[in-house]
């Protein structure tokens, strides 16, 4: 992809009941919605599933077809999940755009 052509495949790490109904947002928009249910809940499966997600096996994966990552995890975890992220795309040598929406429970 060079950089005159928009991106279409977002990959959503740990995307719960937010996550979910953003992806099924840029899916009912025509754009490709990667995630990974590995470890997550049989609840957030499910909202992936209804929400109309394609899903990967795991982060790396997602992170290997996705143009923009948006991480939805929580405060406590979002730069340990960036650093992850950012080491698999720079072993995969690729340039990825990363946005961290911070999560929080109700």
């Amino acid at each position: 992809m060079d950089n005159n052509t928009h991106r279409d495949t977002i990959g959503l790490l740990y995307p719960g009941e937010m996550g979910s109904s953003f992806g099924r947002l840029l899916s009912e928009h025509g754009l490709t919605v990667l995630t990974t249910t590995a470890n997550r809940s049989p609840r957030t499966q499910r909202l992936c599933h209804e929400a109309g997600l394609v899903v990967a096996g795991s982060v790396r994966e997602v992170v290997q077809q996705s143009d923009l990552i948006v991480s939805f995890i929580t405060p406590a975890a979002a730069y340990a999940l960036a650093a992850e992220v950012a080491d698999l795309a720079r072993r995969s040598f690729r340039t990825l755009l990363f946005m961290d929406a911070n999560s929080i429970s109700p």
